[in-house]
């Protein structure tokens, strides 16, 4: 039998196809595996970023990829960064 698919460090973290709940540090390489912990460990309890619903629509992509991408960086650089990441993604288009 195989191995369930592990999702992608890109789909969970950079693009955002899928919520941070399906990223199990145990199924990557070892040295990867602090580093994962760590940025699980950073993302709010309450954060959008724990279980949001993937896409269904062509339409929502660019709408979901931005909410991801705010609490990303909200994650990373602290709560507050938020208004300006927000006011950011709000000028971004959607190729950059």
């Amino acid at each position: 039998m195989k191995p369930p698919k592990v999702p992608s460090l890109l789909e969970i973290i950079f693009i955002g196809l899928k919520p941070a709940k399906e990223l199990n540090p145990a199924h990557y390489p070892k040295e990867r595996q602090l580093c994962l912990q760590n940025y699980l460990a950073a993302i709010a309890p309450d954060s959008y970023l724990w279980a949001f619903e993937p896409p269904s629509t062509s339409e929502k992509v660019l709408l979901v990829k931005r909410r991801n991408l705010i609490e990303q960086m909200v994650t990373i650089l602290g709560h507050d960064v938020r208004s300006e990441a927000e006011a950011f993604c709000k000028c971004s288009t959607p190729y950059g």
